[in-house]
């Protein structure tokens, strides 16, 4: 039986993989489309996943079991950091993030105070941060005509087919 601690290992993977699919897509674009404007999110796609990026790397950085005070930066503009430098982040930021939950699981139950509570908190606020986040990034990546965008919010589909991927060995 899976139980919370579990749940919120699973909604970081898939919280990893579609933003790293969406991150994907947006990788091979060309600059104008990564820097037009739209009425949603942060008003660009490249400033949209910075923004994912960033916010990602503070919650994780406080959910560590001792923060190191990670400083949310200034968005720099599209000409100071990759899409493929963000990928590289989440994707550190990601490794980290299962670390810290690893870390507040191996806590004993009796243990658990508000401190850890919050810790725990911060994990799940960068779920539901990143599926806001995707949500947008889906509609203005949708308005540039992009193709076989990935479902942003389909947990279900995603992790029922881990499971059955499992089932036929």
């Amino acid at each position: 039986m899976r139980d919370a601690d579990d749940a919120v290992r699973m909604l970081l993977e898939y919280e990893h993989w579609c933003t790293d699919k969406l991150a994907r897509k947006i990788e091979p674009l060309a600059q104008e489309q990564l820097v037009r404007r739209f009425a949603i999110g942060h008003g660009t796609l490249h400033a949209s996943l910075y923004h994912l990026v960033r916010v990602a790397e503070k919650w994780t950085d406080r959910s560590r079991p001792v923060p190191t005070g990670v400083i949310f930066k200034t968005y720099p503009g599209p000409g100071k950091v990759t899409v493929k430098t963000l990928r590289d982040q989440y994707r550190a930021a990601a490794e980290q993030m299962l670390l810290n939950n690893a870390a507040l699981n191996s806590v004993d139950e009796s243990a658990r105070d508000h401190a850890w509570e919050i810790k725990r908190n911060h994990l799940i606020h960068i779920t539901t941060h990143g599926m806001h986040h995707r949500a947008q990034i889906i509609n203005m990546l949708t308005q540039l005509g992009v193709k076989n965008i990935v479902e942003g919010g389909d947990f279900g589909g995603w992790a029922n087919r881990k499971v059955r991927k499992l089932q036929n060995g």
